[in-house]
């Protein structure tokens, strides 16, 4: 028999991956790694969870398979477990690193997204109509106040706290505009990163007060600023010498008209990063994306392909492209990093 594996298995793991998402889940609604501070038995595990005795030890097994869990031996009796250091930092509630409203948001839209496929690919899903601009207000807001601010937090963060060192900024930029700014921690790493800069945020009404009330204690909080309106709609005020835009374009209507507003505010000699999911030519690369952005594409929202951005923003007067980069430890999919100055000085 071979010894290599089947030219089908990888299309065996992805049935296989519901089956490891839902026991995952479970642990999360059921608390398991808050409790698993140490080792503790099957029987013990069985009894705190309210699951059969005899059922459970599959299940924690297939959990430390997916580093979720430790085990060790005790006796013919089998294992003992306790959290993993990476359960730890992102699977509990007392963690400052706590990420379980984010997976569990992603496990219920991407369900979701998968039940609802087929239909989405008959062009039957998509219907604004149905989609008030309150009922989209309350929903970005409440994203804000979990998962987004989850994301954000412990990880969209850290992705451009590293990625800022490497920007050509001439100076350290006495504004900046963070568009879409959700629940205000990228903000707080422009503020953190340039500790003499006035930093404002742009989004939802209710929006920005979530990211007011997220960033409440933080010392950089007399140099924020918040501005409220909704991107479809409203002309973004100001002129900033610098300006963020993460994963925001998948939603806007008339995308020409935002970058058009972009590139006006900013001032000569600033610079505008835009962040962003893309469509490549590389199989790898797509195989990364598309399984998350597929929903989008058939609700008929905006997946640029690779180089769309880049050419938007350079057919703007005086635009100078001066980075591209490939962020692979960003939430779900990487995201692609593109730089563009305004020439001329401010």
């Amino acid at each position: 028999m071979s010894a290599e594996r089947h030219p089908l298995q990888q299309y065996w793991d992805l049935y296989g991956a519901g089956i490891k998402a839902k026991s995952l889940d479970i642990a999360l609604e059921k608390k398991l790694f808050d409790f698993l501070y140490d080792y503790q038995s099957v029987a013990v595990i069985a009894v705190k969870m309210a699951f059969d005795a005899g059922m459970v030890e599959p299940w924690l097994t297939l959990l430390w398979s997916m580093n979720c869990l430790d085990r060790k031996k005790i006796d013919s009796r089998g294992f003992m477990y306790k959290r993993s250091e990476l359960a730890e930092k992102h699977l509990c509630h007392s963690s400052d690193e706590c990420c379980i409203d984010s997976l569990r948001f992603r496990y219920r839209t991407l369900s979701l997204s998968v039940s609802s496929l087929e239909l989405g690919l008959k062009g039957l899903i998509y219907n604004p109509a149905k989609q008030t601009q309150t009922s989209v207000q309350e929903g970005w807001a409440a994203a804000a106040e979990k998962q987004i601010k989850q994301e954000q937090k412990n990880v969209s963060s850290h992705v451009l706290t590293e990625l800022l060192p490497e920007l050509p900024f001439r100076s350290e930029p006495e504004s900046c505009l963070d568009i879409g700014g959700g629940a205000g921690f990228l903000l707080k790493s422009l503020a953190d990163y340039f500790p003499q800069t006035r930093t404002t945020l742009f989004d939802f009404p209710a929006t920005v007060n979530v990211a007011k009330e997220n960033l409440c204690n933080s010392l950089c909080y007399d140099r924020f600023e918040f501005i409220s309106g909704d991107i479809n709609h409203d002309v973004i005020p100001g002129h900033y010498d610098f300006i963020l835009c993460s994963s925001v374009f998948h939603f806007i209507r008339d995308l020409p008209a935002l970058i058009l507003n972009m590139w006006e505010i900013l001032n000569p000699g600033g610079m505008i990063l835009v962040l962003h999911s893309e469509l490549t030519d590389s199989k790898e690369e797509t195989a990364q994306v598309l399984p998350f952005y597929l929903p989008m594409k058939t609700r008929k929202l905006y997946v640029p392909q690779q180089n769309d951005i880049i050419s938007r923003f350079m057919t703007m007067k005086d635009s100078r492209h001066v980075i591209t980069k490939l962020l692979p430890g960003a939430p779900m999919a990487p995201l692609w990093a593109h730089g563009f100055v305004k020439e001329g000085r401010r």
